[in-house]
């Protein structure tokens, strides 16, 4: 077997005029005087749920804390054109080369991927996509985030189905800087066979003697490298790799590229030694 070495530094076109003038004034953690009554027994929840009040998850995995959501109904279209095409057209082409996958189960959901956008026209809001449906995107398929708070585990969203998990870790991104636009979220095998390979950086491991959830401590992860574009995974068992970028070129190309780079060192390891 020939163990892969000296790979070249992935070099994309990239208009870094894009990531100029650092601005942290969205690193905000959201308000901070929600009082959310937080419970793990499903009969509450529903009764939260039909008088408008909090729903709360419970946890699928160890490292993944629960949180809490509303979920109103959408008031016409949750995002421009434009850009939902543009989720969309890479919605397929992230698909098709098996970064996404368009299961629709609730517990696995974020293993599988999603993208999303923020809402030119409002500075907290993001539109996301949610697992499941056709292989065209369709506007049941999307959620619009309208609000958070990422210290108190706390999501608003409108759309036909509840937030996942992932939209916390989305908000923290967009919190922490106002240059990234998109944000597009994948699970690659390949890439997971050669993180020793890619040196993407990570976001800290849970530490159980001071738990903070995952969406925290990517927060934190952004604060700290302040490389942009960025490519970032997450350490847990249903790890996923993150791409942020002021385009949403950028952002897709970045992913593809690590994939590639993640294929390339797979065959060199099956290669004989010269």
């Amino acid at each position: 077997m020939n163990e892969p070495k000296d790979l070249e530094r992935i070099d994309l076109s990239i208009d870094q005029g894009n990531y100029q003038d650092l601005d942290q004034g969205g690193a905000d953690l959201g308000p901070q005087d929600e009082q959310t009554r937080l419970t793990s027994d499903p009969a509450a929840n529903a009764i939260a749920a039909a008088t408008g009040e909090p729903v709360v998850t419970e946890a699928v995995d160890p490292s993944i804390a629960a949180f809490a959501y509303t979920l109103a109904e959408p008031e016409g279209a949750l995002l421009g054109a434009e850009r939902i095409a543009r989720l969309g057209a890479w919605r397929e082409i992230l698909v098709a080369q098996g970064l996404m996958n368009l299961t629709s189960s609730y517990e696995m959901a974020h293993a599988f991927g999603c993208l999303s956008t923020r809402d030119p026209d409002s500075a907290r809001a993001f539109v996301m996509t949610q697992p499941g449906g056709e292989a065209v995107l369709g506007s049941d398929r999307l959620l619009r985030v309208t609000g958070y708070t990422l210290e108190r585990s706390w999501i608003e969203a409108m759309g036909s189905e509840p937030p996942r998990v992932d939209a916390l870790v989305h908000a923290a991104i967009y919190a922490t800087d106002s240059r990234i636009q998109w944000v597009f979220q994948c699970r690659s095998a390949a890439i997971d066979d050669a993180l020793e390979h890619l040196n993407l950086p990570a976001v800290p491991v849970l530490d159980p003697t001071h738990p903070r959830p995952v969406w925290l401590r990517a927060h934190e992860l952004l604060h700290t490298n302040q490389t942009r574009p960025l490519v970032f995974r997450t350490p847990e068992t249903q790890g996923s790799v993150f791409a942020c970028a002021a385009t949403a070129r950028d952002a897709g190309v970045l992913l593809l590229a690590f994939q590639a780079r993640a294929l390339e060192v797979r065959y060199r390891s099956h290669l004989p030694a010269t």
